[in-house]
């Protein structure tokens, strides 16, 4: 087996455990929200795609990550026996033929990450932590999301009892907000059909044609379920669990049949989100690696 495909099956197996044992409550990551988002300890920076889904299952309730080579840097050390959390990251490598023309290629590397409750002796005043609030110029969760809407220019229409995107009319819409039981559900909704939204022709072209009840849309509802949640945490926002519960045995299926379909997911969720961050001026969020 390629490295690479190792990679890929350690990554779904561990995802597929996190479905398989999650029952009628279905979210397969952690809660997170309100700042509370899988990052380094020593940046401060949120992990993002793939990376945020590993480290959002694990079962800690500190969300602050580092090497083993970190932990030292600032006083510290691994606790003796612990095992570290392998995460992942594309590194473009350069091949320079007989005649010196260069061409670039990408690897996937692996690295280990520990989580702080793993580590003694921290120096703490070097941990650093993600505040939502230092990278928005909305601080309430109604308006930021009010803002994200303006600055994306989102056709968003409240009405009925059904949340979607309909593409052939770049519309998105919504009940209005006192039909959720919270303003978070609300939100997290909102979000999710904000992440089809990027998917229009007109922006990411990731949505073409797909039909509902497919494999293929069932893909794009995890898609979906990824970014509302990665847009969450970076603006945040609580998250409150998984939206089509239907597309899970669809999910598995396809997970244990095809290990790159949780990577794929998480990358085109992080894609989404980054347009977000790219097209909203008024709202500066930190880029998702």
């Amino acid at each position: 087996m390629k490295n690479q495909d190792r990679i890929f099956k350690e990554i779904t197996d561990t995802i597929v455990a996190n479905l398989e044992n999650a029952g009628k409550w279905s979210k397969p990551w952690q809660s997170i929200g309100g700042g509370d988002v899988p990052q380094n300890a020593i940046s401060g920076r949120p992990y993002s795609g793939i990376n945020w889904l590993i480290l959002g299952c694990a079962p800690y309730a500190s969300q602050q990550w580092l090497t083993y080579k970190q932990a030292t840097k600032i006083g510290g050390n691994v606790i003796k026996g612990s095992k570290g959390t392998t995460i992942v990251y594309f590194k473009m490598m350069v091949n320079t033929d007989s005649d010196g023309n260069e061409s670039k290629y990408p690897m996937l590397k692996t690295y280990t990450v520990f989580n702080t409750e793993q580590c003694e002796n921290l120096d703490m005043s070097k941990i650093k932590h993600f505040d939502p609030s230092e990278n928005l110029s909305i601080h309430d969760s109604e308006s930021a999301i009010k803002e994200l809407i303006k600055q994306l220019n989102v056709n968003l229409q409240h009405g009925g009892d059904t949340a979607c995107f309909i593409p052939s009319v770049d519309v998105v819409k919504m009940p209005y907000v006192n039909a959720f039981n919270t303003q978070a559900e609300y939100d997290s909704t909102l979000l999710h059909e904000l992440t089809h939204w990027t998917g229009h022709s007109s922006r990411l072209n990731r949505i073409k044609g797909k039909a509902f009840a497919t494999k293929d849309y069932a893909f794009e509802e995890l898609v979906a379920e990824l970014g509302s949640a990665m847009a969450g945490s970076m603006l945040g926002l609580p998250y409150e669990g998984l939206q089509h519960v239907d597309y899970i045995a669809s999910w598995l299926e396809r997970l244990k049949g095809d290990t790159k379909y949780i990577y794929e997911a998480s990358k085109l969720a992080s894609k989404a989100v980054n347009y977000m961050i790219d097209n909203a001026t008024a709202i500066q969020l930190d880029e998702v690696a």
